[in-house]
């Protein structure tokens, strides 16, 4: 009993040392000049990130219409046997995982850029301190910073 205390001590002390070196590394990148000291984005970055999220938005609904349209397509052959239905089955399937990946992109595509008609664009919904710069260039529909998108991830936080 006293090393399984040990090893949930331990464990607590390494998850709360990991903590503090993120916390850390992203107070260096919040901290960036391009970001206001209320954590929004300034308005020059704020209209690239609305123009890609625009972008992104009609190349998402484009390849949702393009998959729904697959998906309803039948094979060619009138009589298909077992085999044919197996593959049109996986296939289907295939293309609904897709699909449903790519419509809850489109969700977060939307949910950003009503952010930034919100004016909450670039700031973290959980800690409420603004989101790196760098994250933001590569995922700009990203509404966590990496540190509570971190503990999201490992069940620790939401």
């Amino acid at each position: 009993m006293p090393i399984n205390i040990f090893l949930v001590e331990r464990t607590f002390q390494i998850v709360s040392e990991r903590d503090a070196k993120r916390r850390k590394s992203a107070q260096t990148y919040s901290r960036d000049s391009s970001q206001l000291e209320n954590g929004a984005v300034n308005k020059d970055r704020l209209e690239l990130y609305q123009r890609t999220l625009a972008q992104k938005l009609k190349e998402l609904s484009s390849t949702i219409a393009g998959k729904r349209v697959e998906g309803i397509r039948d094979f060619d052959e009138t009589e298909p046997d077992s085999c044919d239905l197996c593959v049109q089955s996986y296939s289907k399937e295939q293309l609904f995982s897709l699909c449903e990946r790519d419509r809850a992109l489109l969700v977060s595509v939307e949910e950003a850029l009503d952010r930034i008609k919100k004016n909450t664009y670039g700031v973290c919904e959980e800690c409420r301190e603004p989101i790196e710069e760098r994250r933001l260039e590569a995922l700009p529909w990203v509404k966590l910073c990496i540190i509570c998108q971190s503990r999201k991830e490992e069940g620790v936080a939401a």
